[in-house]
């Protein structure tokens, strides 16, 4: 079953959606005026719509342009260019799942805005906030700043009804509904979401009715009532079929489908499934078409298609690894970015330093009555910070050795572990390219064949554990050899298994490697638990034996 409640993201910035060469012209473009130009204001905006175009494949480049408008802005003292930049170093944080980071400047940007009462600008400001406490599952804290825009959203449509077409007000009651609904509280959840449906429709605002009447379908499946969530989904499907909204479309149906399946019409469930795996595969909406085809494992099991089922299950296993893989990418520049930024404030505190320092020769030299004080003071500083210094160079240097033993650790792993994949793989073609062998007809291809074979075997590993305790001694020099004194009565295979343990490899690891079961290996951490006498079962093998060296 795919649950989800639809929200509106709401950002107050402008997002850029070209082709790659195309955002290259733009920033071209936006380079040669920020050359040709040297308003201060000119500079700053560039600098952000510079930040923007390199969000999606530069995270340096986007960082720098995004920094150098902030420090432009303070350099100005325009405390409104000052939220603006950081206005688009949240929104930039956000973007890339670093929603720590973003919350320090979109609270910056809310201090400004709140110390000046621009209500207008406030409404994004909290809303934005509630939108960080949303995603680190902290509905308490994104009611508290989704409440705060909804009461001065609707102080400004009493005073002036124009504000209901500019102001996102429906918005903002979904959001707030989808928290109520969050916590169970479907009665509360229900009237925001109908709120939301009361303004959409005054401001023809086809746009955000489907994923209200679907997040309404949503509260009635969760309370079983499914007649009544149906009527909604087919509201919220009509309006996404005008709209030629396909993702939309896939969605409701699989809506539609978790409420037949409920009712156990596995039929009418399994119809709808399918519809949204059709259009999600040809649309390429990953994410949709991996949660539709892992229920449709289910359905088509329990509807006795069982090749189909196995089918499904085969493209949930393949989506699901570049699902994975996409996620990790993520993750990669979201560090990237961490690291980037940390390097930038780093390099601007140093030349803080170099300054302060500089201040303090200055007045030294002018005022020579402190000179003796200031010499006493720098050295005593001096000191302490040598001290601090060799404390912190040692405990980098104990710090260095850890990772230098874990790297090792597991570049022995992965090289065993290539080393065996390599031998499979040969083998593998070997025997292919021997099958293929008899098939051929002359015996001029038939040599052929076997010299490619005879070459694939020649590059074959025999000595691979052999290599891996070569490899395992140097880095690991004194392990075997204290191993044996302290357990002579150990056997090679134990002895091996230790080694294995030493490196913190994983029953499934060892078994891939060893060819043996999980079950096996386990019967041998066992005994060999018992014969290294480990009676304290909080104590890991791994443990036990990072002590022998």
């Amino acid at each position: 079953m795919i649950k989800r409640a639809e929200g509106l993201i709401v950002f107050f910035l402008f997002s850029c959606t070209f082709l790659l060469a195309q955002e290259y012209k733009t920033i071209d473009s936006l380079k040669l005026r920020l050359n040709l130009f040297a308003t201060d204001t000119t500079q700053i905006r560039v600098n952000i719509q510079l930040s923007k175009q390199y969000e999606k494949f530069h995270t340096d480049s986007m960082l720098i342009y995004a920094d150098q408008a902030l420090k432009a802005a303070q350099k100005l003292g325009n405390e409104e260019w000052i939220a603006r930049a950081n206005n688009n170093l949240g929104f930039l944080f956000f973007q890339s799942g670093n929603f720590n980071r973003a919350f320090v400047y979109y609270h910056e940007v809310l201090k400004h805005y709140e110390a000046i009462q621009d209500e207008e600008l406030l409404i994004p400001s909290y809303f934005n906030i509630a939108l960080i406490f949303d995603k680190l599952n902290n509905n308490d804290k994104s009611q508290e700043y989704g409440f705060k825009a909804i009461k001065i959203a609707e102080k400004l449509i009493k005073e002036n009804n124009a504000y209901a077409s500019t102001l996102p007000i429906g918005r903002l009651y979904n959001n707030i509904g989808i928290t109520f609904h969050n916590q169970k509280n479907y009665e509360t959840a229900l009237e925001y979401y109908n709120k939301a449906i009361s303004v959409s429709e005054k401001t023809n605002n086809e746009v955000a009715l489907p994923f209200v009447y679907n997040n309404i379908g949503n509260v009635y499946k969760e309370k079983q009532e499914y007649d009544i969530a149906l009527s909604f989904y087919l509201k919220s499907l009509e309006l996404r079929q005008k709209l030629d909204d396909w993702q939309g479309i896939a969605l409701t149906y699989t809506y539609i489908a978790d409420c037949y399946s409920l009712r156990n019409e596995y039929a009418k469930a399994l119809s709808y499934y399918n519809q949204a795996y059709d259009i999600s595969s040809e649309n390429k909406f990953l994410e949709l078409q991996r949660n539709t085809s892992e229920v449709l494992v289910e359905l088509n099991a329990k509807s006795g298609d069982y090749k189909k089922a196995y089918e499904m299950h085969e493209v949930y296993k393949e989506l699901t690894d570049s699902l994975n893989i996409m996620e990790g990418s993520r993750t990669a520049l979201m560090l990237e970015m961490q690291y980037t930024f940390d390097k930038m404030q780093k390099e601007m505190e140093m030349l803080k330093q170099r300054r302060l320092f500089r201040n303090l020769t200055i007045m030294g030299v002018l005022v020579s009555l402190l000179i003796v004080i200031t010499l006493l003071y720098l050295l005593a500083n001096s000191k302490l910070r040598r001290t601090q210094l060799h404390r912190q160079t040692l405990s980098l240097e104990k710090e260095k050795l850890e990772n230098e033993l874990e790297f090792k650790n597991k570049e022995l792993t992965t090289n065993v572990m290539y080393l065996l994949k390599k031998n499979e793989l040969i083998n593998s073609i070997s025997q292919k390219l021997l099958t293929i062998k008899w098939k051929l007809k002359k015996d001029e291809d038939q040599r052929d064949v076997q010299e490619v074979i005879n070459e694939l075997l020649g590059s074959v590993d025999n000595d691979v554990w052999s290599e891996f305790e070569l490899r395992f001694k140097d880095v690991h020099e004194d392990f075997y050899k204290k191993l044996q004194e302290r357990y002579p009565e150990l056997t090679p295979n134990e002895r091996k298994l230790c080694a294995f343990m030493r490196l913190n490899m994983s029953t499934k690891e060892i078994s891939n490697i060893t060819f043996q079961s999980i079950h096996s290996i386990t019967i041998a951490r066992s005994r060999l638990r018992k014969k290294l006498n480990i009676v304290n079962t909080e104590v890991s093998l791994y443990d036990f034996l990072s002590t022998i060296e």
